[in-house]
């Protein structure tokens, strides 16, 4: 994490019905990357306002409302990534325990609801990560001519959300962008494209695992990451290479969509793509975007729409109305529209025999009050 951030950071602590939003600075730090001197490896950031502190692990700072229950759920997959990628002080360790055991346990058995063995799965599956292939690789390569899905693949490979998003971004933004967020960044595909419009990036998820997947991707820390695993048919895989560059602007965030780490009006481009219809609370998510867009900034958002009951309920999509007009009539009159497509495929692969297809709705506006 770099030092340098800091002025733009906010703190997510909820008192009551209000966010504190007061400054975070740096309280301890107990290592830095031997590589990047200037940015932190593990240490604490403390609001000044309510004393909170947030721990910080392989460079992630972990800016979560309700850190117990975020430690129960996480703090094992980070002990066993310390494991292999490098010890992690064994004060943070403690304090952080002590942290996880104040959550409310999942079930009446336990404070920890998964075993070891599960956690250990967790952390293979990083390394055969199909995400991967859908970010970063380029899945026509597997298919060949005459399969019946390669012409699909073909006719769809450059019209992604991705693409779709990125040529927004080059219609829309002017030169002088300075600060691009990505909400649920996943193993951080879009934030190679944000890299080139900012001078300073962060990428934001709630999952532990695919923001130190994306760190080891895009800043190669604590570990560079050249090859992963992709399946190709029962009990077949294939050892597929990356060669990714390292983004020197990005620093990656633990944190929730609604309920954003960061000052108001401090950031000039807010992305997200596939996470509005899975997210909890959808509206606090829009919301959120609006709250820390600068004037003139510019919304990015990809989305397939296909909302469960209870979250069509937490939006507040009436009968007869779609989600889009919903989503319309929330970011009214803030945001402007400047550009949207529809039906962009999204395409995700299973393995050879198996991918998933459905159909995005992108847009672009822009914060005009």
């Amino acid at each position: 994490m770099k030092e340098n951030i800091l002025d733009y950071l906010a703190c997510p602590n909820r008192i009551g019905s209000k966010t504190c939003h007061n400054k975070l600075t740096v309280a301890e730090v107990f290592s830095y990357f031997k590589s990047r001197p200037a940015e932190i490896r593990e240490g604490y950031l403390k609001c000044k306002a309510c004393s909170r502190r947030f721990p910080i692990f392989f460079g992630i700072p972990v800016l979560i409302n309700n850190l117990p229950e975020y430690l129960r759920d996480n703090l094992y997959i980070i002990l066993e990534l310390s494991e292999r990628y490098g010890e992690i002080d064994k004060g943070l360790i403690v304090d952080s325990l002590s942290l996880a055991e104040q959550a409310r346990p999942k079930d009446k058995k336990e404070l920890f609801s998964h075993n070891r063995g599960q956690y250990l799965r967790r952390i293979k599956a990083i390394f055969e990560n199909n995400y991967i292939i859908n970010h970063f690789d380029n899945f026509l390569s597997l298919a060949k001519p005459g399969e019946p899905l390669y012409d699909f693949l073909r006719k769809y490979r450059n019209k992604t959300p991705h693409l779709i998003l990125e040529e927004f971004l080059n219609s829309h933004s002017n030169s002088k962008v300075q600060l691009a967020l990505e909400i649920g960044c996943n193993v951080g595909g879009f934030l190679l494209n944000l890299s080139q419009k900012a001078r300073f990036i962060f990428g934001l998820d709630n999952s532990f695992e695919h923001l130190f997947f994306a760190s080891c991707l895009l800043k190669h820390l604590p570990i560079k990451i050249k090859q992963y695993n992709i399946i190709i048919e029962a009990g077949i895989k294939k050892r597929r290479c990356l060669n990714i560059e390292v983004i020197a602007n990005l620093t990656l965030i633990a944190a929730e969509g609604d309920n954003l780490p960061f000052r108001d009006s401090s950031l000039s481009i807010v992305s997200s793509c596939n996470l509005i219809d899975v997210i909890d609370n959808p509206r606090g998510l829009l919301q959120e975007k609006m709250r820390v867009l600068k004037k003139s900034g510019l919304i990015l958002s990809s989305d397939p729409y296909q909302f469960l009951n209870e979250n069509k309920k937490k939006l507040g999509i009436k009968r007869g109305q779609t989600p889009w007009q919903r989503i319309q009539q929330i970011l009214e009159p803030e945001i402007k529209i400047l550009a949207e497509r529809d039906y962009i495929p999204w395409i995700t692969y299973g393995y050879r025999r198996n991918y998933t297809v459905y159909y995005n709705h992108c847009f672009c506006g822009m914060k005009v009050n």
